[in-house]
């Protein structure tokens, strides 16, 4: 039996696949698998009262830049009104 390069290039290039195919299949099937094991284990603890200081501090921030900006749009309508005509 003889084979070609060309024939030889196809057949590495088929086992290749079928290797790469099989594996993605296979790392499926142990995710799948170790994520049915682990769910049986207690919940993780979420820190509710850092989470709750982190949002007041965010919502303080969006304050300050809010009233640094309207305070901005005062100055520049009082600095401006002279200007006017």
């Amino acid at each position: 039996m003889s084979f070609n390069a060309g024939t030889l290039n196809i057949l590495h290039l088929f086992k290749i696949k079928s290797i790469m195919y099989f594996l993605k299949y296979f790392i499926v099937v142990l995710v799948a698998l170790s994520l049915m094991i682990c769910s049986g284990q207690a919940d993780p603890k979420i820190p509710v009262k850092s989470l709750k200081k982190g949002g007041k501090v965010i919502a303080k921030g969006f304050k300050v830049l809010t009233a640094a900006g309207t305070a901005h749009e005062v100055y520049s309508h009082v600095r401006n009104r002279g200007n006017q005509g």
